[in-house]
């Protein structure tokens, strides 16, 4: 959203700019009623705009309704809704050191699949052992062999950038 209110911004000086050739950055950030050193940021991406200050920017520009609609749907309220809840296994996953210490201990050649050998080995209750696999099971990133042992499935993770 960012860079798309940046684009509308550098379109409009650009359009003021080619009807008046000496019309400056300073004159335009004097109508959006901001510094011209804050347009510069914005316009480079060095600065964020809050999504209110993009709307009193999108008014005084003249934007269409539906522009500032176009904004509004995309408002961080909004984005907010757009997002994937994840259940708790998966945040125990994702904010617990064990799950990690255990499937990065299933890649070393040494690995007993020994719940006590692995307490040991990490330091932890054969307890918090038990509980991170079975949620890794849970999630399946670990599974058992046809000999009853732990290994990685191999099923990779990923998270989105925000």
């Amino acid at each position: 959203m960012q860079t798309e209110f940046a684009k509308i911004l550098a379109t409009r000086l650009l359009q003021s700019k080619g009807r008046n050739p000496s019309y400056s950055l300073r004159s335009f950030a004097k109508q959006i009623g901001m510094s011209h050193s804050a347009v510069s940021e914005i316009l480079s991406g060095k600065r964020r705009l809050s999504y209110k200050k993009m709307i009193q920017i999108a008014l005084r520009l003249g934007l269409s309704e539906s522009q500032i609609k176009d904004f509004e749907q995309k408002s961080p309220i909004e984005m907010r809704r757009n997002t994937t809840q994840i259940d708790l296994d998966q945040f125990a996953m994702i904010s617990g050191s064990i799950p990690f210490a255990l499937l990065s201990l299933m890649e070393t050649e040494t690995f007993c699949s020994d719940i006590s050998w692995m307490a040991k080995r990490l330091g932890v209750s054969k307890r918090v052992i038990v509980d991170s696999l079975k949620r890794l099971e849970r999630l399946e990133m670990v599974g058992r062999d046809a000999d009853g042992q732990y290994a990685c499935t191999q099923r990779g993770t990923e998270s989105s950038r925000y």
